[in-house]
């Protein structure tokens, strides 16, 4: 499988996964995600308006849709994954080293960094001396917290962004704001 990712999570760390079924199909209707790539699966391939929800930036790359997720070839292959909910807040990481920023005087706090043990562990600013629990700080795009989240396999970090019309669609089908991460694992 591809190891870079766009991951879309409820910016509530603490909030629960929305009626699945729901989900799916509003995910379906609204063309994020098409059918699954196997029978009962949690992986999906893009829908219809895939390219109209995300907004690629720079170059416009032609989505495959190819049935081998082992993709590793093809740089223009997406599919969107959307794992069952955790019973914790998990927390989903970069493989690479990220530092955040304190949420409170927004200075990069350099002597900290991931991976991360917990999204709820308490944090020092080396700077001001805010204590803040990880999931607070600001990770810049970097990082994911949350029960739920959805993937979407194959972007890399700055490639794309969720459009606006892909963020209100998950607001109205969950009651939830949502944001959104890069990840490499």
């Amino acid at each position: 499988m591809n190891k870079y990712r766009l991951v879309l999570f409820p910016q509530d760390v603490d909030s629960h996964a929305p009626d699945q079924k729901q989900l799916l199909t509003g995910l379906h209707l609204a063309g994020l995600i098409g059918s699954a790539t196997e029978p009962d699966s949690s992986i999906y391939r893009p829908g219809n308006r895939f390219m109209t929800l995300l907004t690629f930036l720079g170059c416009s790359p032609t989505v495959s849709t190819a049935d081998d997720l082992d993709h590793n070839d093809n740089s223009n292959h997406y599919y969107i994954e959307l794992p069952a909910e955790s019973t914790e807040i998990t927390v989903v990481q970069n493989s690479r080293k990220v530092s955040p920023r304190c949420p409170q005087c927004g200075k990069i706090n350099s002597s900290w960094h991931t991976p991360l043990a917990s999204a709820v562990e308490v944090h020092e600013c080396d700077k001001c001396g805010l204590q803040a629990k990880a999931h607070e700080w600001n990770w810049r795009h970097r990082l994911a917290f949350g029960r739920i989240w959805i993937n979407i396999w194959g972007v890399h970090e700055g490639e794309a962004v969720p459009g606006e019309e892909l963020l209100e669609t998950l607001e109205k089908l969950t009651g939830l704001v949502w944001n959104y991460a890069y990840c490499q694992t």
